[in-house]
């Protein structure tokens, strides 16, 4: 049986996924190098990896230095993302990993937990990594025109600009190595009764945070979920601060969305949905 692999650009040109021209393409680590410790990884679709229940040399590839997708241009890479949003995002990365080492040491925490951060350029990296995480084998065309997608790239190419009201971003504390994107998935809450909802959004988890970028929904994700939902104020800026609280309890398990309950389902793209994890080498036997 033939696997599915990651895809990969076959052209060194193509159009950015952030500003829709037509370039030279760089490579984006998602999430930033300075989110995450970089380690060897294996990487494959999600899909595959859930059908097989592993993942090793049928459906995985191994990689250097991170996560990476060949698929936007060195402004939006390093002008916009590497140079506006990401140190905040790493900032706030940092700090709920103290949090979450002092609770593996076996600290007792309050719960939740409140941690500081720069709301705006925050969200515009986790909007920006999204959208190059959609890499295509064939990057000589846009990303196809849909209103989540246009309303993020608008979000993130104008550094001031503060997203529609139909754009949420909901985070949550995830205290796990596993790397998990799934793009432009569709959750369907409550399947069996008439108060059934389906929320359409990007999740992306990353030690030590779940993030969650939704479309145009009514869903109490707050009260059912225990996430906690950044929201944005009037005239708000780059360099503004806001204190949120994380819960410890409640919160999704480690597998979510990925692995649903009896009561709803996980629609999801098998090229657009990724797992990466530590590559651990196999013991030797002993003769």
């Amino acid at each position: 049986m033939k696997y599915k692999k990651v895809p990969r650009p076959t052209s060194k040109m193509g159009y950015c996924n952030i500003c829709s021209k037509n370039k030279l393409l760089t490579e984006d680590h998602v999430p930033p190098k300075g989110c995450v410790g970089i380690n060897r990884q294996q990487v494959a679709l999600l899909t595959e990896y859930l059908s097989l229940g592993q993942l090793d040399k049928r459906n995985a590839k191994q990689i250097q230095n991170g996560l990476k997708f060949k698929s936007i241009c060195n402004d939006c890479n390093n002008r916009l993302l590497g140079t506006l949003y990401d140190p905040s995002l790493n900032e706030f990365a940092q700090q709920v990993s103290i949090i979450a080492r002092l609770i593996q040491g076996g600290m007792v925490l309050p719960d939740p937990f409140k941690v500081k951060l720069k709301p705006l350029p925050v969200l515009k990296a986790i909007v920006g990594h999204l959208l190059a995480a959609r890499v295509r084998s064939d990057m000589t065309t846009p990303l196809p025109s849909a209103p989540f997608i246009s309303a993020m790239q608008q979000f993130v190419q104008q550094k001031d600009a503060l997203p529609p009201e139909e754009l949420r971003v909901f985070c949550w504390f995830y205290p796990s190595d596993i790397q998990v994107i799934i793009l432009g998935s569709g959750i369907v809450e409550n399947i069996f009764s008439e108060k059934r909802q389906v929320i359409i959004g990007d999740i992306i988890k990353f030690f030590p945070l779940g993030f969650w970028v939704t479309w145009d929904h009514n869903y109490n994700i707050e009260m059912d979920l225990n996430l906690t939902e950044i929201a944005l104020r009037p005239n708000i800026k780059l360099s503004d601060e806001l204190e949120i609280k994380l819960p410890l309890k409640g919160i999704p398990r480690i597998d979510w969305p990925e692995h649903q309950d009896d009561s709803s389902v996980m629609l999801m793209h098998d090229e657009y949905a990724f797992i990466a994890k530590k590559f651990r080498r196999k013991k030797m036997k002993k003769a």
